[in-house]
């Protein structure tokens, strides 16, 4: 059987600041990296047989963290959207968006599709 798991890349500046990346070439903050570190150590050593990241900096950054060097491949860029990169930020932008609530974006481990 074949297990895909997916992993989000750890907090950015942006982030904090509540504003869309998009394909934005943003870092990871230092919280981003202590991120990514706890969440290799909750792994505790689990093999894959593969690790793949886009190419933008906190994808490859938390990879390597996590997992080592991972395949970077630029496909696996998030989807672009008709949203702007210049909007205000995550709130103005969710108005439009009926499925993503309050709760998807506060806690996305837990909502619902």
């Amino acid at each position: 059987m074949v297990r895909v798991w997916l992993v989000r890349h750890g907090e950015t500046r942006w982030n904090t600041e509540r504003r869309l990346q998009g394909i934005s070439d943003i870092e990871l903050s230092d919280r981003g990296r202590e991120q990514a570190e706890q969440l290799r150590l909750r792994l505790g050593g689990r093999s894959f047989d593969a690790v793949w990241s886009s190419d933008l900096l906190r994808a490859v950054e938390t990879a390597e963290i996590i997992f080592g060097g991972p395949r970077i491949d630029a496909r696996l860029r998030e989807l672009t959207s008709a949203i702007s990169m210049a909007s205000p930020g995550v709130t103005s932008a969710r108005r439009g968006v009926p499925q993503c609530s309050s709760s998807t974006a506060s806690s996305p481990q837990t909502a619902s599709p």
